[in-house]
Parts: structure tokens; sequence; C-alpha cells
């Protein structure tokens, strides 16, 4: 997939050797052990993909300088697979990381110590269709048709069938073919009539290509949102809670400049990355994301406990966990701030 189209794509167990873990540390900087008692101020936050417009809050707040003004030294490592984050922070060479969806939960289901601390967007997966297509405007006119699905994503796995069912059709009235982590390009070739895709990810790389909106049919119809956001090591961030809470609180500050100022966030990520293309309606489809249903009365960042509790069952319905965790053991509110960070943009 192309740096600039956000992925959804999170098998969430990792494969990776200690070794790799290791030598990508190195090559982007080290990670100093927790201090209990003065507490760390060098953060190692893991991105969960190569640097897209889905991490913009993370660069707003280094752009803006947030962390400095907290008194924070952060550093991120930049992962060669969707499987690293969880990896690099569950054995503690990443402080804190960004996750997708089903990651976290997953985690804790496997006894991995790492805790939702934030969340920063509530996005959707579904099946995109050409703008141009006239055979195709509902869900019920895939049937015969060829749908490209990601590869390994459990999320996906569960909600494609019953959005299917729900529209009439059983899961083998439709052709699917595996189509990695790519969705859009099997779409503008002609390859699928439609593939799966994230909202606001490859169907807005899609309207940028071609300059309409494809059609998209989400999986929200039939299944929570697939969220994303900041987990945390649970141990760092118990030894480490000021750092953990000034960490939370300055990427805060980051989504509410995204969601207010997409031209400005679409800036600061540029300098940091100017080779990468990133349009700036992206930025802006992204920050409208960042406002969940709740967010007016308890600010941004917040974690939905009902949302996260429906993506715990469908993680076990997914057959990923023997048994379920509890959401006590997958999400804490613990180091959002006391007084809800709200924005204009979030009404």
């Amino acid at each position: 997939m192309a740096m600039n189209v956000l992925t959804f794509k999170r098998l969430l167990m990792a494969t990776l050797t200690f070794g790799v873990v290791s030598t990508m540390l190195v090559a982007c900087g080290s990670n100093s052990d927790g201090d209990s008692a003065s507490g760390d101020t060098d953060v190692m936050f893991a991105l969960g993909f190569s640097p897209n417009y889905g991490q913009a809050a993370f660069f707003a707040a280094r752009g803006a300088g947030y962390y400095e003004e907290a008194g924070l030294n952060v550093d991120y490592v930049v992962p060669d697979s969707t499987q690293s984050a969880i990896k690099l922070t569950g054995i503690g060479r990443a402080d804190l990381g960004e996750f997708f969806g089903l990651d976290p939960i997953v985690a804790a289901g496997k006894g991995i110590p790492v805790e939702v601390v934030s969340t920063w967007a509530w996005g959707q997966l579904g099946l995109m269709s050409g703008s141009d297509n006239a055979e195709i405007n509902d869900v019920v006119d895939l049937k015969g048709k060829t749908i490209g699905v990601f590869d390994g994503l459990p999320y996906a796995d569960v909600c494609r069938p019953r959005l299917l069912e729900a529209n009439g059709l059983k899961v083998d009235d439709v052709n699917t073919v595996s189509i990695g982590f790519d969705s859009v390009t099997p779409l503008l070739t002609g390859k699928v009539d439609a593939s799966e895709a994230g909202s606001p990810a490859e169907d807005v790389t899609v309207e940028v290509e071609t300059g309409q909106a494809p059609k998209f049919f989400s999986y929200n119809e039939v299944c929570p949102a697939f969220v994303f956001g900041i987990f945390a090591n649970s141990e760092w961030a118990s030894k480490n809670p000021e750092s953990t809470k000034k960490f939370v609180e300055a990427t805060i500050r980051g989504m509410k400049l995204v969601a207010e100022d997409p031209a400005q966030a679409r800036k600061y990520f540029l300098d940091e990355f100017p080779d990468l293309k990133q349009d700036l309606v992206q930025f802006e489809r992204w920050g409208a994301v960042q406002c969940g249903p709740d967010t007016a009365t308890k600010g941004l960042g917040y974690n939905g406990e009902e949302t996260f509790q429906k993506l715990i069952d469908l993680t076990q319905e997914a057959g990923l966990v023997d048994v379920a965790p509890a959401y006590k053991d997958v999400v804490t509110d613990e180091y959002l701030p006391g007084t809800p960070v709200t924005s204009s943009a979030c009404r």
C-alpha cells in the first residue's frame, strides 16, 4: 500500500523476532528505562504503519511543540510491518503506540501488557465501488460480482458476511479475491467490481485520484465502529503516570488542532515528510472522524465503553481469544484530561 493511504489491515499478534525489533530501534533511537521516582520524560511512540495523515494528531502535536511544552522528549519508530506496534509496545521497546480496531483487545486476551489510553478516531470499514459503475448502487447489487478483500483482517472477516446477509445475500453470492493491503489499485484498474476499504482512507484516496467519491457500503450497518488511537505499555504507564498523562493530553491538543485547522496540521506533517503526497481533503476528513458520538460532552480522545464492549464481543466471536477480556483490562480513562478538551468542530 502506498504511504499516503491509511491502512486498516492489522492482524494482531506480532511475529517479528526480538532481533528484528531491536534492529529497528537502533535505527530509530532507543528508549530509556522508566524511573518510578521522577518519571521517564523520554518517550518512544510506535507508529502503526508508514507515516500518513491518519497519524495527524501525533505529528501536529510534535510540530506545534506540545510535547516539548509538556516536558517530554518524544521520538517515534516507523514499523516494517502492521504488526510491529503491538510487539514493540508489548515487550517494552516502545512506551506507547498506535492501535487499530481489535489490536489491543486481542493483546489483552493474550496477556500482552498494553491498554488503550485514548481513542483518536471513529472510522469505518466497508465495501466501495466506483461512482461510474452503474451496475452497483446498493449492497444487493454485488450479487455475482468480484470483491477484493483485505488479507488477515478478522474484523472484516466477521462483518463482511453480516453486511451481505443483512442485505439479502449469502456469502457465496459474491466472488472474493485477496487484494493484500491495496484496495485502490484493483478497483481503479477494473480487476474487481468492488473492494474492501476504510473511511476516511481508501475511499478518500479514490476521490482524490478520480475526482469523484466512490459508493461506500459501511460495515457500521452491522458492526461497531473501527476505532483508532493510542495504547500504552501498561507496566510503563503505571510507573510513569505523569508522563503518560502528559503525552495523552498533548496528543489530544494535536487532535483539536487537526479538527479545527486541518491545513496547519497538514503543514506540520509535510514539514516532517516533504516527499509524501498528502492532500488537504485527507486531513479535513480525518479531523472530522476525531469527533466521536459523545465528543461534545466527553471531549476529544475519550474512550467509548459501549463501542469497545461491542468490539470485545466481536473479537470473541471471531475466535481471536478463548475468553473475552473485561473492558477494564483493555481500556483505561486514567490518563485522559480531568477537564474534557472540546472542539468547535465537534458539535
